[in-house]
């Protein structure tokens, strides 16, 4: 368990993957530089699966469809991946009017599966 988190705060631990050599109380990032990224911190060291428990500073984590698709057409979504909003349909995928969240497990291509999204609490770039 990490014991460099001194003030827990508001935020969610998750199981995520995370890169190779990862220990309890490492910084990690979660998403893509050019848009958002979720800065967290290990709680536990990375396991056989390539994954450990992660605090991540957001207020919720929610279940939603997401399709997987670009502005070019279909496409995978990554764990990391910014999931953006069609503020007309309301649909969420890689293209939109505007940032929602971050992806946190995978969509196939040309699939809508229901994932779990990191919701960027306030935050919409357009």
């Amino acid at each position: 368990m990490a014991k460099n988190i001194l003030y827990p705060g508001p935020g969610v631990s998750l199981k995520l993957a995370v890169p190779a050599g990862v220990v309890s109380g490492d910084p990690v990032i979660i998403g893509t530089p050019t848009f958002h990224v979720l800065n967290g911190v290990v709680i536990t060291d990375r396991d056989s699966n390539g994954e450990a428990t992660v605090k991540l500073p957001v207020m919720f984590v929610a279940d939603l469809p997401v399709y997987g698709q670009d502005g070019e057409g279909d496409a995978a979504v990554e764990i990391g991946n910014t999931v953006w909003i069609d503020f007309t349909t309301l649909q969420l995928s890689l293209t939109g009017d505007g940032s929602y969240g971050i992806a946190l497990e995978a969509v196939a291509s040309g699939q809508t599966e229901t994932i779990l999204v990191a919701v960027i609490v306030g935050l919409t770039m357009m």
